[in-house]
């Protein structure tokens, strides 16, 4: 199989096309999958230069991340193989395109019927493509369970118990990786914005891609995408 796609887009355009290609990629020899790793990040990389030189660049950027959010959340089945293509698809697009100073903050305010999703699938999802995935329901989480309480029960019963606190880290999360200058995943479930304000903040150092979704990821296309520039003289 030819791993060069003709866009970078084509390497995670559905929950399905990620699906199937993890499942032909993990069938592959040792050897073969360290080929199409080669061929998909030498690709990849090369996509990215040619849409820098375009001036659709920050959009390819931000379209690229939000078919992966629109994706996770797609997703009839989750596996290792799908994490381990996406380490190497998803990570070298970011890194790719953070080579030519952006930092892209990825903003959603969604509601979920059942937490599992965002609290279980998303943080894996994220961290495989480079991202760092912030959500207050998944911070809660991990407190309850550092107090050795665990199951999606006890989460929503004891939830306002841990919520302040949670928040509080969510926030010093949001404000280091802005300082730092982290590219993250920013998800809200309670259906207020006023987390959001400080992520629109300008840098001395990137161009800050900000993509906003508030519909649906199984039910639309559509979200906003903004980009501060870098304050530095130096460009």
């Amino acid at each position: 199989m030819e791993w060069k796609f003709r866009k970078i887009t084509d390497y995670f355009d559905s929950a399905e096309r990620i699906a199937e290609l993890a499942k032909i990629r993990a069938e592959l020899s040792e050897t073969e999958r360290e080929k199409a790793d080669a061929d998909m990040r030498e690709h990849i990389v090369a996509c990215v230069r040619q849409l820098h030189k375009a001036k659709i660049f920050y959009a390819a950027a931000a379209s690229v991340v939000d078919l992966l959010y629109r994706a996770v959340n797609t997703f009839s089945v989750f596996s290792n193989d799908i994490l381990s293509y996406i380490n190497v698809a998803g990570r070298t697009a970011l890194s790719a395109f953070e080579t030519y100073g952006i930092r892209i903050h990825y903003l959603t305010n969604n509601t979920f019927d059942n937490w599992f999703r965002p609290i279980e699938i998303f943080p894996a999802f994220f961290q495989s493509c480079g991202f760092i995935y912030i959500c207050k329901h998944e911070i809660v989480k991990m407190l309850m369970e550092a107090d050795g309480h665990r199951g999606a029960k006890i989460l929503g019963k004891l939830f306002s118990l841990y919520e302040r606190e949670a928040a509080g880290i969510r926030d010093e999360v949001i404000s280091s990786c802005i300082n730092e200058g982290l590219s993250y995943i920013l998800l809200e479930m309670d259906g207020g914005d006023e987390v959001f304000e400080s992520c629109f903040a300008p840098s001395k150092e990137y161009d800050i891609i900000t993509a906003f979704r508030t519909d649906s990821p199984v039910d639309s296309a559509k979200f906003a995408c903004g980009v501060a520039m870098r304050e530095s003289a130096n460009r």
